[in-house]
């Protein structure tokens, strides 16, 4: 059996293969019948892969949390999307760093490029991506992961009190 590799499109023609598959799928089509695309990349500009369900990361050390950047791809035909994203943690305000996640519209033409900025502090985060317009609402949910793997050390001279702050 003959092995065969995929190419992936660039940006550009992503979006032009997708805008011609949609003009001729909803092609007669009543707008009532017209759906969301909400369509996430793993970092800026929408070139990156699809980012998986869980993700897990362990920081540098001295840092409590991670930053990392997405881009989503929105389009209706029924009219404009608008994009949110939440992010919680399951320590709640006990963490040490507060959990956020950003959007921002970075191109609005015939679909809309918007980039999540996401900050998630150590624990279990749950990042909800929503995409609502007129046809409806759109969510995708991203568990991410950060763990807390590195033992504290500390030492001192003689008989000293030393308290330092943890994540």
């Amino acid at each position: 059996m003959k092995k065969t590799n995929s190419t992936l499109l660039s940006l550009p023609k992503w979006i032009s293969a997708m805008a011609f598959a949609l003009l001729f799928s909803f092609a007669g089509t009543p707008k009532a019948s017209a759906q969301i695309i909400l369509d996430i990349f793993e970092g800026a500009g929408g070139g990156g892969n699809t980012p998986p369900p869980v993700l897990n990361f362990t920081p540098p050390e001295g840092l409590c949390g991670v930053s990392f950047q997405w881009s989503a791809l929105t389009f209706d035909f029924a009219g404009p999307v608008t994009l949110t994203a939440t992010i919680t943690n399951d320590l709640g305000v006990a963490g040490a760093l507060f959990p956020s996640a950003q959007v921002l519209l970075t191109d609005n033409s015939l679909f809309s490029l918007y980039g999540i900025y996401v900050l998630a502090g150590i624990g279990t985060n749950t990042l909800t991506i929503t995409a609502d317009g007129p046809s409806g609402t759109v969510s995708e949910v991203f568990t991410i992961i950060v763990n807390d793997v590195r033992a504290p050390i500390i030492f001192t001279p003689g008989n000293m009190t030393l308290q330092i702050p943890s994540c």
